[in-house]
């Protein structure tokens, strides 16, 4: 069986100088202070392309990635084990492809807790921070912008 290999370094998240206490409210409004979650190989396994005149083979969508970071986060068993019958095995092999990352073509039988960790850390771990998602249908490119996809469709392509 291939193993998992992901070339991408690790970087800390913490930052020792933030000021975690929320600010003082000035205004009647609350204030919301979100993290957004960048694009992440999970995300990428669940997206199609929706334009109108597209209704086949509209997936899995190419990733092009100029930029994409590894940022380590806390493993979850459970999760992983819920989420495996949702993946699209062939798209994830063909993301990984995209974003340099190498897993096996088929899934084990009997996955070990080794696979099911580095299968975690590909899913999670692995942002794609700058780029685009390519329809192969349609050619339509999705830009990714600070992680976040633009999945919005022109008024002529709904």
């Amino acid at each position: 069986m291939a193993e998992f290999f992901l070339p991408l370094q690790t970087r800390k998240t913490s930052n020792p100088e933030k000021n975690d206490k929320m600010p003082e409210k000035k205004n009647v409004l609350p204030q919301l202070h979100l993290e957004l979650i960048p694009m992440r190989l999970v995300i990428h396994n669940m997206l199609t392309c929706n334009v109108k005149t597209c209704q086949t083979n509209n997936f899995p969508l190419k990733i092009v990635a100029s930029a994409i970071d590894y940022v380590e986060s806390e493993y979850n068993h459970e999760y992983i084990v819920n989420l495996l019958p949702k993946l699209e095995w062939n798209a994830l092999v063909e993301a990984a492809k995209d974003v340099n990352a190498n897993i096996p073509s088929t899934f084990p039988e009997n996955p070990s807790e080794e696979f099911l960790r580095n299968l975690y850390k590909l899913l999670h771990n692995v942002h794609i921070i700058e780029g685009s998602l390519k329809c192969p249908n349609c050619h339509r490119q999705f830009p990714i912008t600070r992680g976040i996809p633009n999945m919005l469709l022109n008024e002529n392509e709904i």
